[in-house]
């Protein structure tokens, strides 16, 4: 993620925080977070390592500190509170294609090893990147975890969470200043205070470009970049904007293609297969551009791959740019369609063409490349029936199925007062948290969902389980695979919504 709005805010900035505009060593960190799961490619923490380049571009010493990478295992830590609805609908031990999640889980060290890690680099100060408002409270604890071993470091914390409700952090003692803020222009300024400005983004010539090489897996490189910034379009479900603005802005072509061959000489990248997975929002609002980027690659990466790894816009789709993207060597089409109901994505101002997407799904398809059609879940239209009735309509289609519950943040359309987010904690804006934030269907309804979704995917591919998918039909029921000490069985899922199911068996064909 990168940061907007080049805010910085203290809360009664302490001594020791004084005159640290001069030459500092600073320690980025990537706090450990807390979740059902975190898919490791998407750990690349792209916002953090700018923060990094920026710092050591106005002279600093900065080290960046990825707890979720440094620290790979996975810990199973207590459901927290607020959540504890959960409990009633997990299914324990439960696993496979059908499954939702059993154990909450920290996805990386301790916070208080990862303090010990960042005070014994004897740092003047530490930025802590929090990429997205769900995960404010682990960066809070992380902050709570230094000041326990060292009270004269001064802390600051940025990104996405920070920049769309900043009263969330300053109201912590551990924590001296809140950066909201694209960092380019802000630099001097990180850890002293700033004037506000709610329309300032970095000018292009001026942003950093900084892709970041992942550690070789199963002999692929990855390296997840970002091109642009900013969405011009107005979806109400969608927080872009907050953080990035409305104008598209792009890294301009030469920045990209000095950082490209500065890849190119890492012994490792020589050695390795190479993916390049683009974590852009809109990436096709210019399509020459991203034509001479792909082409840039496979000049100096010949073979390469590549994935649009936040989705691309179908509406921007043609057979001519699809024969592209293929010959670039994009790997799936990852493409959003926030809802199929017409009705709902006009309420949502999401523009939305099916007899289109029908189309593009159906060249896609001759292709043989998959096609992951995301939508959510829970908005504020949505009914139980009409969530239903959207997977049967995709299970119709070439696709598999993303579903994301719907999750509030703050500054969304109807999610604007800060008391609701300020008297509650921040994990409830995780999409696994299945908050009903909208009361349009409950979270029991968004589990069944969930299930139902990916119950349509295993109908896609029988074999992958042909026992758990003539178990489903037979009984017209949701099961799901446990292991109970060394014996492996198939249940039913507990707690699914019963209406829900009974329209899905009843109509699905």
């Amino acid at each position: 993620m990168v940061y907007s709005q080049t805010i910085t805010v203290f809360s009664g900035i302490s001594a020791h925080s004084a005159g640290i505009i001069n030459f500092m060593r600073v320690a980025v960190a990537v706090p450990p977070i807390t979740d059902f799961y975190f898919s490791p490619p998407r750990n690349s923490a792209i916002g953090a390592a700018t923060v990094v380049r920026a710092l050591q571009l106005a002279g600093h010493k900065a080290d960046l500190f990825n707890f979720m990478h440094i620290g790979r295992k996975t810990h199973t830590v207590p459901l927290p509170e607020k959540i504890s609805y959960l409990s009633e609908i997990l299914t324990k031990n439960e696993y496979g294609l059908t499954a939702f999640f059993s154990d909450y889980k920290r996805i990386g060290p301790d916070p208080i090893i990862c303090a010990e890690k960042l005070v014994a680099a004897n740092p003047d100060a530490i930025w802590i990147s929090c990429f997205a408002f769900a995960y404010s409270d682990d960066a809070i604890v992380l902050a709570d975890a230094i000041r326990k071993i060292d009270n004269s470091i001064a802390i600051t914390i940025g990104g996405g969470g920070p920049s769309a409700l900043p009263a969330y952090f300053l109201r912590n003692d551990s924590i001296d200043a809140v950066c909201i803020g694209e960092v380019e222009a802000g630099i001097e300024n990180l850890f002293a205070q700033a004037s506000r400005s709610n329309d300032f983004f970095t000018a292009e010539n001026s942003m950093l470009f900084i892709p970041v090489v992942m550690p070789p897996h199963r002999g692929t490189i990855r390296i997840s970049l970002s091109l642009t910034r900013g969405c011009p379009k107005h979806c109400a479900f969608c927080s872009n904007f907050i953080t990035q603005g409305r104008k598209f802005r792009q890294t301009p072509f030469q920045k990209v293609q000095e950082e490209i061959i500065r890849i190119a000489q890492d012994p490792l990248a020589a050695s390795h297969s190479v993916h390049f997975a683009f974590e852009d929002d809109n990436i096709l609002l210019d399509t020459e551009y991203f034509y001479a980027v792909l082409n840039c690659i496979q000049r100096i990466f010949p073979g390469a791959t590549f994935s649009a790894e936040n989705g691309l816009d179908y509406l921007l789709l043609t057979e001519k740019v699809i024969d592209r993207l293929i010959d670039f060597g994009i790997t799936q089409f990852n493409l959003s369609v926030g809802s199929t109901n017409s009705g709902t994505l006009t309420t949502q101002c999401r523009v939305h063409d099916y007899k289109k997407l029908k189309k593009i799904l159906s060249y896609i398809h001759t292709k043989k490349i998959k096609i992951i059609l995301y939508f959510i879940c829970g908005l504020s239209e949505d009914t139980p029936e009409s969530i239903v009735d959207s997977l049967l309509t995709l299970s119709k289609l070439p696709v598999e199925v993303g579903i994301s519950p719907f999750y509030a943040v703050p500054g969304l359309s109807g999610f604007e007062k800060t008391d609701l987010f300020l008297n509650n904690p921040a994990y409830l804006c995780k999409g696994s948290s299945l908050f009903p934030w909208n009361k349009s269907l409950t979270s029991r309804q968004l589990m069944t969902a969930f299930r139902l979704a990916r119950l349509v995917n295993l109908c896609r591919h029988p074999a992958q389980d042909k026992e758990l998918l003539n178990t489903c039909f037979q009984s017209e029921n949701i099961f799901t695979r446990v292991r109970e000490k060394s014996l492996k069985k198939l249940v039913p899922a507990e707690a699914c919504d019963t209406s829900m199911i009974h329209r899905f068996f009843q109509n699905y064909t």
